[in-house]
């Protein structure tokens, strides 16, 4: 895994970058990757003034995954290169990533969806066994359910410092 990703995702979701120490460390740096991608999808509606312009970077990102799809040559990005090995290993279903696409696409258009559940289902798709599920979906639901003040204070108690 390129430090981009991990570096990407520690600086702007500091929560879900701590979040990933709870799945199995094999499929860390997946994980890693697919949440670096939530993040620059959600960066899209938060510094773009005009929404038609949000939604063609949204259409470059989903096009771009396309292309890993069909092992065409995609733009170089290392965050690309590393959402094409997470499909490539995991074998995730495209349509988790059109999912995850639409919901940003749904904020620029004035019809929100929370994106939450579908990077969730998309992270879920590299965790293989039930007991990671599981304990993965655990600690997601207490990350959604604490006040933003008490999520660090929380992560602190389970890194055990």
């Amino acid at each position: 895994m390129s430090n981009y990703s991990r570096n990407l995702l520690r600086d702007r979701d500091y929560t879900r970058y701590v979040l990933t120490f709870f799945v199995p460390r094999k499929v860390r740096t997946d994980m890693i990757a697919l949440l670096a991608l939530n993040v620059e999808l959600e960066t899209i509606p938060n510094k773009t003034k005009d929404p038609m312009a949000g939604l063609i970077r949204i259409k470059w990102w989903r096009d771009q995954i396309d292309l890993i799809y069909t092992n065409a040559v995609h733009s170089p990005s290392p965050i690309l290169e590393e959402i094409k090995r997470v499909i490539e290993t995991h074998k995730i279903p495209q349509i988790l990533f059109h999912d995850l696409c639409e919901c940003y696409e749904t904020i620029l258009r004035g019809t929100p969806t929370d994106p939450d559940d579908s990077i969730y289902a998309l992270c879920g798709a590299i965790l293989h066994d039930k007991k990671s599920k599981d304990k993965f979906s655990k600690k997601l639901y207490l990350h959604d359910t604490l006040a933003e003040n008490t999520k660090f204070r929380t992560f602190r108690l389970w890194l055990g410092v």
